[in-house]
């Protein structure tokens, strides 16, 4: 393809011979399959707008937003189509972002989306007074664009602020320098969102450690505020976004301009709602590489002060429903203290009542907290996830907290997964896995190696089961720290092995008052004590057969 500037361009439209590829055209050149996904865009064979056709540079220093917003604006005329970025840099200011429009796809060929002024959104979606799902945009794909913004100028970016969305795809991008201590892709009152196979480089949190647990993508839900962009009065209605996925995606550190930054946190929830909860999670085959530090607060007395202890964590999801986090590796090998996985209660809530077109919204402590249920985390990888410095809080790498009176976390499977090297040296270290109020939790089939404390359950805990887990080595001394601690109600804890390797730990396994429990059968080494339970055993709790 010869430069731009011999193309030609037209006065009514940019309807040049260039809009006769077809977006199975612009695949092709952008080296990109689409493949089917929840939220895909029917298949279609649509119209292509060239940014070159309606004056877009695409030489790093003309802005060319305008050129963009000509290009959607035909795009919208039509009913539709593709917009094409061939290979260039397209300075955009910001200063007017982007619209959406129904039935886009937009692909880039080699193309970086530059911020050229301090912060700001750049792509968005509004309802503009209307509401529901899909008032925003429907059907959108954006594909092959990488964009670029600046630590060492303050040029960071929200790519994405989308409200009332419905059907998108984000996919094949590369996010730099883009995310400060706000988000990257905020999803407004959204449904039915794909975002794969990008690369997110660096997280620059501008604004103090109050920020440590910024998400990269941001679930929210429909109110005045929410978003780094604002709707029109009138367009928030308080539905909170569901049926998000992010998958095959790279979360990964960044040098640039001889400063390190750590990965971004890839996926969270910090707005909380009276009686409704945040559905269908999928997080899977992602990379988490060297996060950031960000310890979160221990459980505060004040409500009001809960967040400080849920929004903490690289994944951090409370008042959630049907969550799966699959197939992912979460590693840490700078020494940074955070959990990576985090599912909350919430008490301190907006009310329903509460107008979502007024900020701030109006909030209410609950007698009756939001809780989690039906949250699956299956063959993961967690790794490195230790205390760097003997002053550090120590933070589980997952960790479950509800709340009493109906704040329970509900149906939990744990399966599958890896957990390594969460030992340190002596430094006394937190459960690789702890749970607070919670109910129906099935921990089986993990490996814990270098991991002194395994899993930890809170007498405020019923109905757990685990069982065929192993655990093996200890590299840090844990005075009478036990491996596994069942503090539960109805409890198993069958079939396990437990090495304790060298130095040699003290305890095993040790369980509380609760009643009805079983710990038997399990394979125990190279530990001091076996069992320590208490004399006489609780009602119907039966110990025998291990070591």
């Amino acid at each position: 393809m010869s430069s731009h500037e011999s193309k030609p361009t037209s006065s009514h439209g940019g309807l040049t011979r260039r809009t006769a590829l077809t977006l199975g055209a612009v695949t092709a050149l952008a080296g990109v399959t689409a493949t089917a996904a929840q939220a895909a865009p029917a298949p279609s064979r649509r119209p292509l707008f060239d940014v070159r056709d309606f004056g877009a540079v695409g030489d790093g220093v003309v802005d060319d937003t305008d050129a963009f917003n000509r290009a959607l604006d035909a795009v919208e005329a039509n009913g539709g189509g593709t917009v094409y970025f061939p290979p260039g840099t397209y300075p955009v200011s910001g200063n007017e972002p982007a619209i959406m429009r129904d039935n886009l796809d937009i692909v880039g060929e080699d193309a970086t989306i530059l911020k050229a002024v301090r912060n700001g959104s750049t792509f968005i979606s509004l309802s503009r007074g209307r509401t529901g799902y899909g008032s925003g945009v429907r059907n959108l794909r954006v594909r092959g664009l990488r964009f670029l913004g600046s630590y060492a100028g303050v040029r960071l970016q929200c790519p994405f602020a989308l409200h009332h969305a419905s059907n998108v795809v984000i996919e094949d991008c590369v996010f730099e320098q883009v995310q400060g201590s706000r988000h990257c892709v905020d999803l407004g009152g959204c449904e039915d969102v794909v975002i794969r196979r990008c690369t997110w480089l660096g997280f620059y949190n501008n604004e103090g450690p109050a920020y440590a647990g910024a998400e990269c993508i941001q679930v929210d839900y429909s109110y005045s505020g929410a978003l780094s962009y604002t709707d029109s009065p009138g367009s928030h209605d308080g539905l909170l976004s569901r049926r998000i996925t992010v998958e095959d995606c790279e979360f990964l550190p960044l040098v640039a301009d001889g400063v390190t930054y750590p990965c971004p946190n890839p996926l969270g929830i910090h707005g909380v709602k009276e009686d409704a909860q945040y559905s269908d999670i999928v997080f899977r085959r992602n990379l988490v590489l060297d996060p950031g530090e960000g310890p979160a607060a221990a459980w505060p007395d004040d409500p009001t002060k809960e967040a400080t202890a849920y929004a903490r964590g690289v994944v951090h999801l409370p008042t959630t429903r049907r969550v799966r986090i699959e197939g992912n590796t979460f590693r840490q090998t700078t020494g940074r203290v955070t959990r990576a996985l985090s599912f909350g209660a919430a008490s301190y809530v907006i009310t329903t009542g509460s107008d979502p077109n007024t900020f701030p919204p109006t909030k209410t402590v609950l007698a009756s907290p939001v809780g989690c249920d039906d949250i699956r985390i299956t063959n993961n990888v967690f790794e490195g996830f230790a205390p760097g410095h003997a002053d550090a809080p120590a933070q589980e790498a997952v960790w479950f907290h509800g709340l009493p009176n109906g704040g329970e976390i509900r149906d939990v499977v744990v399966s599958g997964n890896t957990f390594r090297d969460l030992d340190a040296g002596g430094i006394p270290t937190a459960p690789a896995i702890s749970a607070t109020h919670a109910t129906g939790l099935r921990v089986e089939n993990n490996a814990f190696s270098s991991a002194s404390r395994a899993i930890w359950t809170a007498e405020t805990t019923s109905d757990v089961r685990i069982r065929g887990n192993r655990v093996v080595g200890a590299t840090g001394a844990t005075g009478a720290d036990p491996a596994v601690a069942v503090h539960s109600t109805g409890y198993s804890v069958m079939h396990n092995d437990l090495d304790g390797g060298s130095p040699r730990p003290g305890v095993a396994i040790e369980i509380g008052a609760g009643t009805h429990g079983r710990v038997m059968h399990n394979a125990v080494s190279d530990y001091d004590v076996v069992v320590v339970a208490p004399d006489p055993l609780p009602h119907d709790v039966v110990v025998r057969h291990n070591g």
